[in-house]
């Protein structure tokens, strides 16, 4: 199967039981996000990853591969 085209003609999504949408959305959430976990920034000392929510915040703890980069709160979260 070469293309989305081919696999709806031959009945693939169909017969998975899947609407044609759906394989779109999984490939593109498998490209985004563009920031990935974090707001825009490198991590470096004069260009920190910007946290804005309490999601990428939580990111933070939950990757102590990520704990020697740097970080700027951009925003009053509420972690509660």
């Amino acid at each position: 199967m070469k293309d989305l085209g081919m696999m709806r003609r031959a009945g693939w999504l169909r017969w998975l039981g899947l609407p044609g949408w759906w394989l779109g959305a999984v490939v593109l959430g498998m490209v985004l996000p563009v920031y990935g976990q974090y707001g825009p920034g490198t991590g470096e000392p004069d260009d920190p990853y910007q946290i804005w929510e309490p999601n990428q915040m939580n990111a933070i703890g939950a990757n102590s591969g990520d704990w020697g980069k740097h970080f700027r709160l951009m925003a009053d979260i509420d972690m509660s």
